[in-house]
């Protein structure tokens, strides 16, 4: 059984994420599990990732937002190797840097900066350039079996978003503000 705390976080992060939208990703949980969410980032236009659609999963632990949750790209992408846990500081392979101020919201924001910068880790991957865009390119084929997004569908809706985005609310909203004094993006959509 899920504890209140849980329960009211998970309720927070849907209602976060369908209250504004992102040009750059959308994410929602499963229909049938909260503590799966998937999402679909957008390739950041100029890079070798430019027109990609990749798809990943977010794994809320049962203690969230005390525990970190995992992060597992489905499609091939040449940044991330897919099924495999993804090693960050707000994932937990890191359980002493996790922060419950964290959200969901941040978590795709720094997914999707990390296609910005060259790294390696655990989960990591480094194709050439060439690969990368034929990766991209072949993403854009992808449907999920778990949560039936297809990239083009997911494509419509970020695209749709990116002409609202002078209608977005301010870039920051705070969990509490009497409690949190860390920013969180607002950068969110939920799948409808």
């Amino acid at each position: 059984m899920m504890s209140p705390v849980t329960a009211r976080r998970i309720a927070m992060e849907l209602k976060n994420t369908q209250a504004a939208k992102s040009p750059k990703w959308i994410v929602s949980p499963l229909p049938n599990n909260n503590f799966e969410w998937h999402f679909t980032l957008r390739g950041a236009q100029g890079t070798d990732y430019e027109g990609g659609l990749y798809h990943g999963k977010i794994i809320l632990p049962p203690e969230f937002p005390n525990k970190a949750p995992d992060i597992f790209y489905i499609t091939e992408n040449g940044r991330f190797e897919p099924g495999e846990k993804i090693c960050l500081t707000a994932t937990s392979w890191h359980p002493e840097h996790w922060t419950p101020t964290w959200t969901i919201i941040m978590l795709l924001e720094a997914m999707w900066t990390f296609f910005l910068t060259e790294g390696s880790g655990i989960g990591y991957v480094a194709p050439s350039g060439n690969r990368r865009k034929e990766l991209a390119k072949a993403s854009r084929k992808f449907t999920c079996e778990h949560c039936g997004m297809s990239a083009l569908a997911a494509e419509k809706i970020l695209i749709e978003n990116e002409k609202n985005v002078s209608t977005v609310k301010p870039d920051i909203i705070y969990l509490n503000s009497s409690q949190s004094s860390k920013p969180i993006p607002q950068n969110q959509f939920g799948l409808k």
